[in-house]
């Protein structure tokens, strides 16, 4: 142990577990057997001392000093028992203590930490706040975490977490297959076609079955189509971003949506026609 270091910090100082390869009888089978021996007192504890809170070990366990090691031998130290590392959280933007914050119980919700960062300030964006775990953007309703803590909507962390709290933002972002990349200011009652007519509209080859909203939060909305039809559109809100992708050069299959489109213009278009003549 000594040889490798020493004790890490929550290290169990009181025992190790002794692996040892035995050879199967006759039959070429590779097996092996442990055991477990007693640390020396002796040993330095870095950190805080766990061995009086850990208590005393079984009478019958051999102490180390009493077990030699052979070729090929394997020594496990395990971590003390309930032994935890500290989670740390990081808190970032518009709260009025931003920072590092440790978290105090393995349940530790969003609404504490917040609360512990001393609030959101007056210039924060609850809409576009942006949990982040592994580098990915975790959708969270933060005004009704803050409206109900504790609750469903309200998520335990994890150590590593970044919570992001932006600046109000009332702008909206539009690009991709538009004439131009633009940002517009929100306005109340502002629609998905209001956003892109600011972009100076969609460009020929826009794929506009599959224009998308990312909102401030991360979280996304596609247009719903059916059998050609768009029958839903996503809300545009402060702080989204307006995406237009453009069709792929050659796609493959027959498409559906844009010949039902061309029937469905067509058969309008005639049965108009026989109207004005029957009149």
């Amino acid at each position: 142990v000594l040889l490798a270091g020493g004790l890490a910090y929550g290290a169990d100082p009181r025992l190790a577990e002794v692996v040892t390869t035995v050879q199967g009888a006759g039959d070429g089978v590779i097996t092996s057997s442990s055991r477990r021996v007693g640390l020396s007192s002796e040993l330095p504890e870095p950190g805080p001392f766990l061995r009086d809170s850990l208590g005393p070990l079984p009478a019958a366990l051999p102490p180390a000093e009493s077990v030699a090691l052979e070729n090929g031998d394997e020594v496990y130290v395990r971590a003390a028992p309930d032994f935890r590392e500290l989670r740390r959280v990081q808190v970032v933007g518009e709260v009025l203590t931003p920072g590092t914050y440790v978290l105090q119980r393995m349940d530790e919700r969003l609404s504490s930490v917040l609360a512990r960062a001393g609030g959101l300030t007056s210039q924060a964006f609850p809409e576009g706040f942006r949990l982040i775990r592994d580098s990915i953007t975790v959708g969270v309703d933060l005004l009704s975490v803050l409206a109900s803590p504790g609750g469903r909507g309200d998520p335990v962390l994890a150590d590593g977490d970044r919570l992001v709290v932006p600046v109000s933002d009332a702008t909206v972002l539009v690009r991709g297959a538009v004439e131009f990349d633009t940002r517009v200011v929100y306005r109340p009652g502002m629609g998905l076609g209001d956003a892109i007519s600011a972009a100076g509209g969609t460009r020929p080859g826009a794929e506009k079955s599959r224009i998308s909203v990312e909102y401030a939060n991360g979280s996304r909305s596609t247009v719903k189509r059916f059998l050609g039809l768009t029958y839903s559109t996503p809300d545009v809100r402060p702080g989204s971003t307006v995406f237009v992708p453009t069709r792929p050069e050659s796609s493959a299959g027959f498409d559906w949506n844009s010949a039902l489109t061309r029937i469905l213009a067509v058969t309008s278009t005639m049965a108009t026609l026989i109207i004005a003549i029957h009149r």
